[in-house]
C-alpha cells in the first residue's frame, strides 16, 4: 500500500510538471520573494541547530 502511495505521488509529479530545465526548478523562474526566501534560510538553520543538539545529547559532547 504504501509503495502504491509513493508511485501515485510521483506520477501526479511527473504529470503535473512544470518546469522545462533546471534553471526554472532552482530558482522559481526567479520569482522566489523575499519573505519567502528568509523563511526557507532561517527553517534551514534553525533545523541544523535542533539537530547539532539532538546529536550531541545522544552522542556527547
Amino acid at each position: 500500500m504504501i509503495y502504491a502511495y509513493f508511485i501515485l505521488i510521483f506520477l501526479a509529479g511527473i504529470l503535473n510538471s512544470k518546469t522545462n530545465n533546471l534553471n526554472e526548478y532552482f530558482y522559481l523562474s526567479r520569482k522566489l520573494t523575499l519573505p519567502s526566501f528568509v523563511a526557507t534560510i532561517v527553517t534551514t538553520w534553525y533545523g541544523g541547530i535542533l539537530e547539532i543538539g539532538r546529536f550531541t545529547y545522544i552522542n556527547g559532547f
